[in-house]
């Protein structure tokens, strides 16, 4: 028997999600909104399991662009996934590496003007 929890606050722009099996946890999924930078938001989703283990991604609203992922253990964060220093983050060009979510539009591809 799986049960979720949901709670939701707006103001801080966060949603958090706990997964269990009748009384044991197995995690929880916690989403958080923010800007990274000038007028450029991004969400950033946290996944922990029971036994503490961490890691987030920080995924660009602007193309859908995954920026960065990153294991924490303790105070200790392990980047494996980040961006170029050269990315160009105003919303002017497309985001320079990290991974983009190129579905449903790519490039003049889709139903987005390009």
């Amino acid at each position: 028997k799986k049960a979720l929890i949901r709670t939701r606050n707006e103001q801080k722009g966060t949603v958090e999600v706990i997964m269990s099996t009748g009384s044991q946890a197995m995690g929880k999924v916690s989403a958080e909104s923010f800007e990274y930078s000038k007028g450029q938001k991004a969400v950033r989703l946290t996944i922990e399991d029971s036994k503490g283990n961490k890691s987030y991604a920080e995924i660009a609203l602007y193309g859908a662009h995954v920026m960065k992922y990153v294991q924490v253990k303790g105070e200790a964060e392990t980047p494996l996934l980040w961006m170029s220093k050269k990315a160009i983050l105003d919303g002017t060009k497309a985001i320079r590496g990290g991974i983009p979510v190129i579905f449903p539009q790519f490039n003049m591809y889709g139903p987005m003007k390009s």
